[in-house]
């Protein structure tokens, strides 16, 4: 199950917006403030790989449910301020700097530490991993949206636009597109906000939650089922079985494409990969899969691909 991006454009004008030659302010909600810059004086209001829409909800503040949702804009000569109840911002008109543009985070969260300046590092309780390669132990996490700090910086300014469904386009270079947070320590109207934003993420299926087996090995195909035969003999229940890189070959000579090899074998894949695939399904296994690497093999390749046990076959399960 993936997201996709909605067929309606994403604009959202917000409940305020302040616009310039080169920049655009606007407000999403009493917390949430979009920040783009355009050497081009362009501004985007299409769906991105990353926002899909931008149609947020009030979200009053805790406490303050009577809340209007009204928003402070005032414009003196090059000084721009705008004020809610959530995030006070200040803008000198000039190209984005830290000395020019913060957004302080109201409500008493910090004397000192609750003002978010442009270009300086938004210290958060962190978000996700990219991947665990190589990953033996602690791993550091890419930035999140929930912060001590009462701020968080979601930056959408590499992602590609989406003009409609499985079309995709670079933004003009130079681009600066920002979603400022400032829910103070309300994580849970701050993930609401986000989930509005991005679309909710998808439920994984039930099947990936079991026992996977993924070893960076050349196995034969006698080896791999071997293998097999020990987890049920051992009454291990086996949801998953992947074959890392043996689908395709693998003696790749140098200057061929950078990343990982894609040339399938024989038939698609490998002798291993066709026997083993055939004593899986007879096991019971839930799921198959292999290990492509996206920089090589294209939209085409389709990473996971499950299927059904055969009929009147069940996976083990385990009795302990």
């Amino acid at each position: 199950m993936t997201e996709s991006a909605p067929s309606s454009p994403a604009r959202r004008d917000g409940i305020a917006q302040v616009t310039g030659e080169t920049y655009r302010i606007t407000v999403l909600n009493s917390a949430v403030v979009r920040l783009e810059q355009s050497p081009t004086g362009s501004f985007e209001d299409r769906p991105t790989q990353v926002v899909l829409m931008r149609d947020l909800p009030a979200n009053p503040v805790a406490g303050q449910e009577d809340s209007t949702g009204q928003v402070q804009v005032h414009e003196t000569g090059d000084l721009v301020e705008i004020v809610t109840d959530d995030l006070h911002l200040t803008y000198d008109r000039r190209p984005f700097r830290t000395q020019g543009l913060s957004v302080q985070v109201r409500g008493g969260v910090s004397s000192y530490r609750s003002v978010w300046r442009y270009g300086l590092p938004a210290p958060t309780l962190g978000g996700t991993a990219r991947t665990l390669d190589e990953v033996d132990g602690r791993t550091d996490l890419e930035p999140g949206i929930l912060s001590r700090n009462g701020f968080a910086v979601l930056d959408d300014s590499a992602s590609l636009v989406v003009p409609e469904p499985g079309r995709f386009e670079p933004r003009p270079p130079g681009s600066v597109d920002l979603y400022v947070f400032a829910h103070g320590r309300d994580y849970r109207r701050a993930l609401r906000d986000f989930y509005a934003l991005t679309g909710s993420p998808p439920l994984v299926p039930r099947y990936v939650l079991g026992n996977w087996w993924s070893r960076y090995h050349a196995y034969s195909a006698d080896e791999y089922l071997e293998l097999m035969d020990t987890f049920a003999q051992q009454g291990i229940p086996f949801s998953v079985a992947v074959l890392d890189m043996d689908w395709h070959e693998v003696d790749i000579p140098r200057g061929s494409a950078a990343g990982g090899p894609v040339t399938p074998g024989p038939s698609g894949c490998s002798p291993t990969r066709r026997r083993s695939w055939r004593h899986c399904t007879s096991a019971g296994c839930g799921s198959r899969s292999t290990t492509t690497r996206p920089t090589v093999c294209g939209p085409t390749r389709t990473p996971i691909r499950r299927w059904r046990p055969r009929s009147g076959s069940t996976p083990r399960r385990s009795t302990r």
